[in-house]
Order: structure tokens, then sequence, then C-alpha cells
């Protein structure tokens, strides 16, 4: 059977920031250019999203950090790469970044990378690397690789298909109140694939996913209410 699972449609979260407590911008700057990695990171951040934007500035500064090792500025870096941000968009540089702040252990790092695999985007197409980053993600408690995990579950794309391990990563995100997981999951328990078919808890999960502003599982409410119950997915 051909299970319409919805596929994660939301991007990654903006690139971080992050703050030095209460130093000005000159003892920021001064600590930068003294070679300290999370001034240079702060300092990318203001260059990248302050008053006075230089996105050219703001990778100068990502880059010094993140050559460092700093795995928010690699991030960060990756994502000016990706968008062509103060530098020529380069899809290659930006999985590379990636793949350093991955292997660092970066949860969002590896849920992005996972992206970059499925889609080949700077790196060849590999559903089974793709699946190996999503669950590294994954068991960091990551809910949108939680959630695309269970949907290369249920298609078996890069992984062995596997209804009841969807259902177990699905409920892992669904849990953290991430709708997509819930209304997915409230289609498995609607036709009954893994798990006993129960119309109750279908409607328990769309309903969940609906208050969190799913679309589609408000749909399928007002569907039950006008209709009855059909599963007609």
């Amino acid at each position: 059977m051909s299970i319409p699972i919805q596929a994660t449609d939301t991007p990654p979260d903006p690139p971080s920031s992050g703050s030095l407590d209460d130093a000005s911008p000159l003892q920021i700057l001064e600590m930068a250019e003294a070679g300290d990695a999370d001034a240079q990171f702060h300092l990318g951040v203001m260059y990248a999203n302050g008053d006075e934007k230089n996105p050219a500035e703001a990778v100068k500064w990502y880059l010094k950090s993140a050559e460092q090792g700093h795995v928010k500025s690699q991030v960060n870096l990756a994502g000016m790469y990706a968008n062509g941000a103060g530098v020529p968009k380069d899809k290659a540089e930006a999985a590379k970044w990636l793949l350093k702040a991955a292997e660092l252990g970066d949860s969002r790092a590896q849920f992005v990378l996972g992206i970059a695999y499925t889609d080949g985007a700077g790196v060849a197409k590999n559903p089974v690397e793709a699946g190996e980053w999503f669950r590294k993600s994954a068991e960091s408690g990551f809910a949108r690789a939680q959630c695309d995990l269970g949907i290369k579950y249920c298609r078996g794309n890069g992984v062995a298909k596997d209804s009841v391990e969807a259902i177990k990563w699905f409920l892992k995100a669904a849990e953290q109140d991430y709708a997509n997981a819930q209304f997915n999951l409230g289609l498995l328990y609607a036709i009954g694939d893994g798990i006993p078919q129960n119309p109750l808890e279908a409607i328990k999960w769309w309903r969940k996913a609906a208050d969190n502003g799913h679309q589609k599982a408000g749909e399928k409410l007002r569907s039950i209410d006008k209709d009855g119950w059909t599963i007609d997915l």
C-alpha cells in the first residue's frame, strides 16, 4: 500500500546568534581580532543581522571562527555559502562546512546535511547517507530529523521499509509537538499500518497537528465532522 506520508516542508531554523554577556561592540571586535572564536562568531552575527549589514564581513569573521572549530560559525558559514550571502553561492562549500559541524555533533547540521544528501545539494545524491545523518540528528532529539527519518522508513527510501520504525520516530517528534509528525502518525493510525487501526488515535493526533497549525490535519478533521469517519487518504 502506498502511504501518502506528508513530507517536511519547512526550512531549517535560521542561523544561530550568540552573546558575550555585557561586552560592548568595541570589546567584541578587540576580542575577535585577538583570535577569540566566540567573539568572531558574535561579530559575524552582528554583520549578518545587525542594523548595518555587511555579509562579506560576516563571512570573514565566521570563517576565522569556523577554522578554529566553532560549530555555530561552521553552521552559519554553510548558510552563507548556500544562500550566496557575502560570497558566491557554492553548495559544495556549504556542504563542506555542514559536514565539519555535523561531525562535531551539531544536530541541526546533521539534519541539513541529510537534506543535502537527499537532494544532491553540494554532494552526490545518496539516500542511504541521508538516512545516516537523519538518524544521528534524530538520536540527538532533533524533531524534524525524527520526522524525516520516519518518512524514510515509511517509503523505504535509503532504509528498509519498516512501519514500526516509522511509528517510533514519528512518535518521538510528535511528542515534541512537531505538527508534521503528528499528522503522519494520525495517518498510520487511520489505516492501521504498523499498529492496529484506531480512528480515535488518528483523530487525537490530527487534532494536535491542527492545533499546531497543520492545514491538512485541519482538513481531515473537517471532513470527519462533515461526512463521518472515512479513510480517504
